[in-house]
């Protein structure tokens, strides 16, 4: 197919905005492999997080427990033990001491 991209309109009597989306990704799919064009699909933040085959875990944080999506693979054997979060500048007077040193020793 020629042209920069495709440009559809429905009139409100088509379908479900859930079946627009369903019949306009197959049909950018079938136009971008035939025209032997790479793609990924790209979900929203909130599909993301709703996302079936994302794993999720719990930690502590100084406000009370939250789930974050959990880290990579494990392995069998392996522990992946995540710590708590620290609270909003728990470890700030560290780093500065860290970085002036390294500052001073560059000069």
């Amino acid at each position: 197919m020629k042209g920069a991209g495709v440009f559809l309109q429905i009139d409100d009597g088509f379908g479900s905005a859930e079946d627009f989306d369903i019949e306009r990704k197959l049909l950018e799919s079938r136009l971008l492999r035939s025209a032997i064009v790479a793609f990924g699909s790209v979900n929203t933040v909130g599909q993301f997080a709703r996302h079936p085959q994302l794993r999720r875990t719990d930690i502590d944080t100084p406000t009370g427990p939250v789930s974050i999506p959990a880290p990579r693979q494990i392995f069998a054997g392996e522990d992946v033990a995540l710590g708590d979060s620290p609270a909003v500048g728990a470890h700030g007077e560290a780093i500065r001491r860290e970085f002036a040193g390294l500052v001073a020793k560059k000069v």
